[in-house]
C-alpha cells in the first residue's frame, strides 16, 4: 500500500499554501509541514476517525440503572 503525500518544508509556505494544505487532506493525501525540528500532518478528519475506529473499536454499552444510565464497556463474544 503506498501513502501519497503532499511536503511542505516549512509553516510559511503551508500557510502561503493552505488551500492546497486542505484540498490534499480532502482527496485523500496526507499532508506534511516542517516546523523547527518536527513534523506535522494534516489529514481528513473523518478519515483519520473512521481508521481509529477501525483500529480500536469501543464496544461502549449504555444501560439503565438506578434511575440513571450507565456507560461501560463489554467485551466482544469470542467464538473459540
Amino acid at each position: 500500500m503506498t501513502t501519497r503525500l503532499r511536503h511542505f518544508d516549512s509553516f510559511t509556505d503551508a500557510r502561503s499554501h493552505l488551500r492546497s494544505v486542505l484540498d490534499a487532506a480532502r482527496e485523500g493525501l496526507v499532508a506534511t509541514v516542517d516546523r523547527d525540528q518536527e513534523r506535522f500532518v494534516v489529514v481528513n478528519a473523518a478519515d483519520l476517525r473512521h481508521d481509529l475506529v477501525a483500529l480500536r473499536p469501543a464496544h461502549a454499552v449504555v444501560v439503565a440503572e438506578g434511575g440513571g444510565w450507565v456507560c461501560g464497556a463489554s467485551r466482544p463474544s469470542r467464538a473459540w
